[in-house]
């Protein structure tokens, strides 16, 4: 044995005390064990930082988190949408939920699944677009974009989706 794994044994050999009468009788030490000299040392947590008082519900902006009737409605038929078009779920409802908040957030960037020339993997108006073909991967679709072919005759702030 080299001198380290002598060194490495003598260090890790035994536990720096002894076990319980239980662990003992065992021979296992415990991860809850007490050691005959005494208990761990009382633990006294750190004080908590002053805070400022928080505010009433009634100071909070509501309409900032709650989603409307309309909210709800626009995400469901999104979602319902992406899955017909064989989205996974997962991604169908982050999408929807995404697309919801950006028109609650009056973002001007569309998405190619809210538009009239998108077909699942295809973009009917491709040249408009700026794309040099018509087949459009998922990750394009779902980006947020200032597309100029763009028609939104699916857009939430300009009709209806379907």
């Amino acid at each position: 044995m080299g001198k380290w794994a002598e060194r490495l044994a003598e260090k890790t050999a035994a536990p720096p005390y002894g076990g319980t009468d239980k662990t003992a009788k065992r021979g296992v030490l415990s991860v809850l064990a007490v050691t005959p000299e005494g208990g761990a040392e009382i633990f006294f947590p750190a004080p908590m930082p002053a805070s400022k008082p928080t505010e009433s519900p009634e100071a909070l902006d509501l309409a900032a988190v709650a989603w409307t009737d309309g909210d709800i409605a626009r995400f469901l038929d999104r979602r319902a949408r992406l899955l017909r078009w064989g989205w996974p779920e997962p991604e169908a409802e982050k999408l929807a939920d995404r697309l919801v908040r950006r028109d609650r957030e009056a973002d001007d960037r569309v998405s190619c699944t809210d538009c009239r020339h998108y077909r699942p993997g295809r973009c009917g108006n491709h040249r408009q677009a700026g794309l040099h073909a018509p087949d459009v991967e998922r990750d394009l679709a779902a980006m947020l974009q200032r597309c100029p072919g763009f028609d939104g005759a699916k857009h939430p702030r300009n009709g209806p989706p379907s």
